[in-house]
């Protein structure tokens, strides 16, 4: 059997002349801010500048991600009454803009609001039909099965995407985004990890996507892949290494953990590890981050062609 396997883009800000989107099958603008009920900072212009790619590719398929860090669903998830308003904003949302789905960015529900997010999901689900893309994301973190149902959201989710990134936000010099778990780098979870925990808790293959960072990580500040090569891999002091045991890249200083980025040799066994799975493709978090498309391409390269 021949598989084939989705790429999806995260676009924060204005998508940009430069991305050819041909590289990716999926492409979700972010963020709309849940409020209430409501949709808020939905910004007209991207979305226009987002559907225009469908000239360049017509089968690519554009949503809209809600959410996002910083932000919660409290409201929107506290009553059946309040899960099927939020729901028919959705629906709303899309028709107007003539979107082909949406993604909900609920990192951190809590446990006692596992069945509430649920709820809404299947609310959402209900309002906008199985011919729409519905996607939500998921922290790779040992507290997701407890906060999250699952295998529950898997009957109602086009795909699940498994955030496989900030493990360590340089707190502990660890890797942010190692394949495996290892010595002495590797921080408390692994790709590996994760998604083998959404695969235990009942989620089909096909329907996790595997996410990979196109920023890194010098000391606690986040730097996007441009910055990086351009000021840090083997520049100004920095020396890239390759951890075998954690099968991930990293920075030293003054012979010192110093920085931690995934690149195309990274980004490509990323690829061959969700094809071993037979998983349903990957993501990147976020298009701005790699204005050459070197790591989309690579990913392009290991997983369309």
């Amino acid at each position: 059997m021949i598989l084939t396997y989705e790429i999806l883009a995260y676009i924060y800000g204005m998508p940009p002349e430069w991305w050819d989107p041909n590289l990716t099958t999926i492409a979700t603008w972010a963020f709309g801010i849940p409020f209430e009920t409501s949709i808020l900072e939905v910004d007209p212009t991207a979305i226009k500048l987002l559907l225009a790619k469908k000239k360049v590719n017509p089968e690519l398929k554009c949503l809209i991600s809600i959410g996002g860090w910083g932000t919660n669903f409290d409201t929107a998830m506290a009553s059946k009454e309040n899960q099927i308003k939020f729901a028919a904003n959705c629906q709303t949302l899309l028709e107007e803009y003539q979107l082909d789905g949406l993604d909900i960015d609920c990192e951190y529900p809590t446990s006692k609001q596992r069945g509430e997010f649920t709820e809404l999901i299947k609310e959402i689900r209900k309002a906008i039909g199985v011919e729409k893309i519905l996607t939500i994301a998921t922290p790779a973190a040992e507290q997701t099965t407890e906060r999250f149902d699952l295998k529950e959201l898997g009957r109602w989710c086009d795909y699940i995407n498994v955030m496989c990134y900030d493990y360590d936000y340089g707190t502990k010099n660890r890797h942010q985004a190692n394949l495996v778990l290892g010595e002495p780098y590797g921080a408390e979870i692994s790709n590996q990890r994760a998604i083998r925990m959404h695969l235990q808790a009942g989620v089909p293959s096909r329907k996790l996507l595997m996410g990979m960072p196109f920023y890194g990580r010098i000391g606690q500040e986040a730097k996007s892949y441009d910055l990086l090569v351009g000021e840090y891999i083997n520049k100004n002091g920095y020396f890239s290494l390759w951890d075998q045991f954690c099968q991930a890249a990293y920075l030293i200083k003054d012979g010192a953990f110093a920085g931690t980025y995934d690149y195309e040799y990274s980004i490509k066994i990323k690829c061959d590890y969700l094809k071993q799975e037979q998983l349903g493709g990957g993501f990147f978090w976020e298009l701005l981050q790699n204005t050459n498309q070197v790591l989309l391409t690579t990913m392009f390269n290991n997983l369309r062609r």
